[in-house]
């Protein structure tokens, strides 16, 4: 009865995930032929060069407190768990000053970074804060098995964003900074929303424990070079692109990336499920849930890669008769970029077991070496392919990264990866 409930509960939360990212990837495909209309791809070029330092320095000012509130919910009590939240979000706070600090600095000798004017980096730190408050309430929902709420936020989230730039692109400024307003105004928002459900709720209690706080910093540090690798994976092909070509093949590489790692949508769906089941799971594992679980794996897989390729032919035509004709060329690169983030998504169902184990760190070794390798392929390829050749150096940088992850998942903790496909019924 109870294993019932807990597979009933596992698919109605991936059908809540499942849902919301399909209208997630949706609303990109409705958007962008209006934005591409009005914005140039220098301009879009821009953006997206800002968003990725965002969600470059997101991930850093979190210091990898965002693992241990999801990891920690199901050890420590309700009480001790609020003020886990509010203890790690005066971190967070306070990493974040210090970055705002160091741009202060930057912008005593740098006019511009990247082709962006210094001064709009300031807003960075401020976003990093609630951006990161939202996140962390987000992961706490997965863990109470809140999806719906959570599929609600993540909706409003996208739409405020992305419909919210194009009317400030077609009725205030056909530029960047539109775009940049639309995600202060949006992050604004849903950070009032969500410290009033906090509150309510009962999930942050203000307490500061000097001796505890240090244990949350000195356990959430290790995760650091594991969330820059990942970061740097994703990120890093745009902000190198930005230095070394032009705003204009950014935002046409940009647009590319936006339409393929729709990909990504489904598997995160499934992985904002997956992740909780599989801890609930492997409390009490025998070889029958082994093979179960493998099973899963494999058929997540191959939907992943069946997903991909019809992806691929559909964004082909997208781009043909809908997109700007100033974007054209994204085809060039779509099909690489598309491959890459199918490779990434079925990674992601690998990585929980190094996680539930508590073996994380080995985790930063595979994502700083992918990701030092992404760098230089990009670097490499984009001198000889332009654009192109940072959607093959993502790719190769994704590959190396699968089988690395799964090399030491299966070390540490071995699955019946071929008993699941050859054993016979009894």
């Amino acid at each position: 009865m109870i294993k019932s409930l807990i597979q009933k509960q596992f698919f109605k939360n991936t059908s809540y995930y499942l849902v919301a990212n399909c209208i997630k990837a949706v609303i990109p495909f409705i958007i962008l032929p209006f934005l591409t209309h009005y914005l140039i791809p220098e301009e879009y070029g821009r953006w997206s060069v800002f968003s990725a330092v965002l969600s470059f320095l997101i991930p850093l000012t979190a210091f990898g407190l965002n693992n241990m509130i999801g990891r920690n919910y199901h050890t420590l009590d309700r009480v001790k768990h609020s003020e886990m939240n509010f203890m790690s979000t005066l971190i967070v706070f306070g990493i974040s000053t210090l970055s705002f600090v160091l741009i202060v600095v930057l912008s005593l000798f740098y006019d511009d970074i990247l082709n962006i004017p210094i001064e709009y980096y300031y807003w960075i730190p401020f976003l990093c804060v609630l951006q990161n408050f939202i996140y962390f309430y987000k992961i706490i929902l997965r863990h109470e098995n809140r999806a719906l709420l959570f599929s609600i936020l993540e909706i409003v989230n996208s739409l405020g964003l992305r419909a919210g730039g194009l009317l400030l692109v077609i009725f205030v400024s056909a530029t960047w900074q539109s775009l940049l307003l639309s995600q202060i105004l949006i992050s604004i928002i849903l950070f009032i929303l969500i410290l009033f459900l906090s509150i309510k709720e009962k999930k942050i209690r203000i307490k500061w424990n000097k001796t505890e706080a240090k244990q949350y910093f000195l356990m959430g540090w290790p995760m650091m070079p594991h969330a820059m690798g990942g970061i740097i994976l994703t990120l890093s092909d745009r902000i190198i692109l930005g230095a070394m070509t032009n705003n204009i093949q950014v935002g046409i590489y940009s647009l590319a990336a936006n339409l393929g790692v729709a990909v990504l949508m489904f598997c995160t769906a499934f992985n904002n499920s997956w992740g909780p089941y599989l801890h609930r799971q492997m409390k009490n594992v025998t070889e029958a849930v082994k093979i179960k679980i493998v099973k899963h794996t494999y058929l997540y897989c191959l939907g992943v890669i069946f997903l991909s390729i019809a992806l691929g032919i559909f964004c082909n035509l997208y781009i043909l008769y809908f997109v700007s004709d100033d974007y054209a060329k994204a085809i060039d690169v779509l099909w690489w970029i598309i491959a890459g983030s199918a490779v990434y998504g079925m990674s992601l169902s690998i990585s929980h077991y190094l996680i539930i184990l508590g073996k994380t760190g080995v985790l930063p070794l595979i994502t700083m070496t992918a990701a030092i390798i992404n760098i230089f392929l990009t670097i490499v390829l984009v001198k000889y392919n332009g654009f192109v050749g940072a959607g093959q150096a993502t790719f190769i940088a994704y590959s190396i990264y699968f089988v690395l992850l799964f090399w030491q998942s299966h070390i540490r903790y071995p699955m019946p990866w071929m008993a699941a496909i050859f054993k016979q019924k009894s």
